[in-house]
């Protein structure tokens, strides 16, 4: 019998390692305070993410391992007799036999909570490779009766029905265009299919989800993306005592800044671009000198 596996994806990884911090986690306009969607954590949501959601709070992960790997690399020897322990392998992982091999190059991270061992690689790539329930952010390039074809960044376009939006019926269809930005995750993700998206969640409320108005779109790398949904993100928390904003995060690399100017949308974006290759407290010395300039 051998040691039990399980596939996980980033979205997944999110739930595991840190408490959710979702995309749609903004920035009030009036007050500069956080908020999350109300109707986020209602119906099939909570009852399925409530186990690790309360592990989490009480800080059980544990980092054991980090190593840099290249595709073919091998990882880890799964045993042959029964154990307790299950491993569940994430991103850049695949199992050959009782090898666990790389199929990505970046940081092999290996940690251990509950009996449960969770093995990922942490790499950056530009071009997006669609995985289920991610959450990204895409641009509409056609319009069609029922469909839209909206780019989010792989290989082929993803498909949007116009009835995959909260209250959408024939009468009110709605009001998108050629160009506009959109906000929904991927309920559909096969290399031999095309992705298919949806803005609204299982419980069919929206959870933040839809057309993006207004605002600044810029490309990053996925590593950045993803250390911004960390929770208690240095950039947004600091930002956030500095200047009203709101921001949207997608794993296909994309990012959407909203604020109340247009300088203070170009110095939050700048501030996130260089902040890829920056330590947590060089941030804050760069948020300190940009803190004289308002006060």
């Amino acid at each position: 019998m051998f040691t039990s596996v399980n596939y996980l994806g980033y979205h997944d990884l999110q739930w595991l390692l840190i408490t959710y911090y979702p995309l749609n986690k903004l920035k009030n306009l009036s007050n500069g305070k956080c908020f999350t969607d109300p109707n986020f954590g209602r119906g099939q949501h909570k009852n399925r993410r409530k186990a690790d959601f309360v592990m989490v709070k009480k800080g059980f992960n544990k980092i054991v391992k980090k190593i840099i790997v290249i595709p073919g690399d091998e990882i880890k020897t799964l045993n042959n007799e029964a154990t307790e322990t299950k491993i569940l392998l994430g991103p850049g992982l695949v199992r050959d036999g009782n090898l666990v091999k790389a199929t990505k190059c970046g940081v092999f991270v290996e940690n251990v909570f509950k009996g449960r061992t969770l093995l990922y690689v942490n790499s950056s790539q530009k071009r997006y490779i669609p995985a289920l329930e991610e959450r990204v952010i895409g641009i509409i390039t056609d319009r069609y009766s029922d469909t839209f074809k909206v780019n989010i960044g792989s290989s082929a376009l993803a498909s949007l029905d116009m009835y995959s939006f909260e209250g959408a019926t024939k009468r009110n269809k709605p009001s998108l265009k050629k160009g506009d930005l959109v906000y929904g995750r991927l309920i559909t993700a096969h290399k031999d299919m095309e992705p298919i998206l949806s803005c609204v969640d299982n419980a069919n409320k929206s959870a933040g989800m839809g057309g993006l108005k207004e605002g600044y779109l810029f490309s990053c790398s996925s590593n950045l993306c993803r250390r911004l949904l960390k929770p208690h993100c240095v950039i947004l928390e600091s930002m956030g005592k500095l200047l009203p904003y709101e921001i949207t995060v997608g794993l296909n690399g994309r990012i959407w800044v909203n604020s109340t100017s247009i300088e203070n949308t170009i110095q939050l974006v700048s501030l996130i671009q260089k902040s890829e290759y920056m330590t947590d407290k060089q941030i804050c010395i760069i948020i300190k000198e940009l803190a004289k300039n308002f006060a």
